[in-house]
């Protein structure tokens, strides 16, 4: 973000092009090494810190200004849904490879009960280990996009459970946002 500052980009002129900006290449960044490594609550909690700032001096908020609303505006998840539903698709995708790759031919060792892989810490991930886990046979593509939706909206749900007030700031411009454009 300083490197746009640095530019001469007006913080408060683009919010939605530099949320663009952040989802697509800062985000990206911080997406590489989140999959395949089991990360602490420490850590999840200061990439959550990480990304509020951004968003804060994206939308020229105080520092101790809840961003609930702003990540709700431009559709970003908090980290640690991020990161769970990462770590979801990659088990996912590891256990629909072909046949001839060598992840394939190593899976049936590393999900075995006397391997001390990070597979397992992979699979109890908030995502994996209640929606996927038990339908791992019959789970695929189209199944796994609708239970990551469903996933979603859990976390927003919850969201608006925990948070109090911002939710209802949230869902005063959900409402406000369908009467404005005639949807219901």
């Amino acid at each position: 973000m300083n490197q746009l500052a640095a530019i001469g980009l007006n913080s408060k002129g683009f919010p939605l092009l530099a949320c663009r900006f952040y989802s697509q290449m800062v985000r990206a960044q911080l997406d590489d090494g989140l999959a395949i490594s089991p990360l602490t609550t420490k850590l999840i909690h200061q990439l959550d810190i990480f990304q509020n700032q951004c968003i804060r001096r994206i939308f020229g908020g105080h520092s101790r200004s809840s961003v609930q609303v702003m990540l709700h505006l431009v559709n970003l998840p908090s980290m640690r849904t991020r990161v769970a539903v990462l770590q979801a698709q990659y088990l996912f995708r590891s256990t629909h490879l072909p046949d001839d790759t060598l992840l394939a031919h190593l899976l049936p060792y590393i999900q075995s009960s006397t391997s001390s892989s990070h597979w397992y810490k992979l699979a109890n991930t908030p995502m994996w280990k209640p929606l996927c886990g038990p339908i791992l046979d019959t789970l695929d593509k189209k199944k796994f996009l609708s239970l990551r939706t469903k996933f979603l909206a859990d976390q927003f749900q919850n969201l608006c459970n925990n948070s109090g007030s911002s939710c209802y700031l949230l869902l005063a411009l959900l409402s406000k946002w369908i009467l404005s454009f005639g949807y219901r």
